[in-house]
């Protein structure tokens, strides 16, 4: 389950789907959870989808069509994986909305600004967290739920930055804090919950977008398939390592 940093949007080949309003959720065939499910024989319903937020994991359909995200776990289910909550709080669409480097026609569906009652979203997000963490178990009472948080998009806060970004040092400090809040509450709510966090902000580039080309975990904001600020295919393949690995150890 997740948003678009689960679908693997930008990172082909994708699903196939003849139609309909899933070939919106750009569903990779190599996103981290096809990757685990692939190499432990598991048997897999990717729901993952760009542009989901907890309440389409919980209870809204998703481009009026495609119903909530957690009507896929029952009782048989034994694994769930998720990365969700940046579309809550706007994140990487403040950071496309905000690069200068980001292709403009993709920019002009994002906001620079924060979201309106933002402090408000991040109470609402977490909430949410918890009532999905609530469902799984209810759901599914055998099952191990496994949060992924978000990889580093943007550079630590050590003085790394570099060109390819486009943002100025005021809007980089303020998508930090906002990645940063993001990441604390994914810990808080795995924790809470008795979830196993995955921290892929700690496995990923402290640089983020700024690492060399063949170390980063995510493309370019020039990337033309709809994938910029995106994790790549190496993301992917290290997410699916790391969570195999945990899974090995229980």
């Amino acid at each position: 389950m997740g948003s678009s940093f689960a679908a693997g949007m930008g990172i082909l080949p994708r699903e196939a789907i003849s139609g309909g309003p899933s070939v919106a959720c750009f569903r990779s065939r190599h996103n981290y959870a096809r990757l685990v499910a692939e190499a432990r024989n598991l048997s897999l319903v990717d729901v993952g989808c760009a542009g989901a937020s907890t309440r389409h994991v919980l209870t809204d359909p998703q481009y009026d069509a495609i119903p909530p995200q957690i009507e896929a776990v029952d009782e048989r289910t034994r694994l769930v994986t998720i990365t969700i909550g940046g579309n809550d709080v706007n994140y990487i669409g403040r950071v496309i909305g905000c690069s200068e480097k980001a292709n403009w026609e993709l920019r002009q569906l994002f906001s620079c600004d924060p979201p309106p009652q933002e402090e408000e979203k991040f109470e609402i997000l977490e909430k949410n967290m918890l009532r999905i963490s609530q469902e799984v178990k209810h759901r599914a009472p055998n099952a191990q739920l496994i949060y992924v948080s978000y990889p580093a998009v943007l550079p630590a806060n050590n003085g790394t930055t570099c060109e390819d970004l486009g943002l100025s040092e005021e809007k980089l400090e303020e998508l930090r804090t906002v990645a940063s809040r993001l990441l604390r509450i994914t810990y808080r709510v795995a924790e809470q919950t008795d979830s196993i966090f995955i921290d892929a902000d700690a496995l990923s580039p402290t640089e983020g977008l700024c690492a060399a080309a063949d170390e980063s975990w995510i493309f370019p904001a020039t990337h033309q398939d709809l994938g910029a600020f995106h994790p790549n295919a190496k993301a992917m393949r290290e997410q699916a390592i790391q969570i195999s690995s945990v899974l090995d150890a229980i």
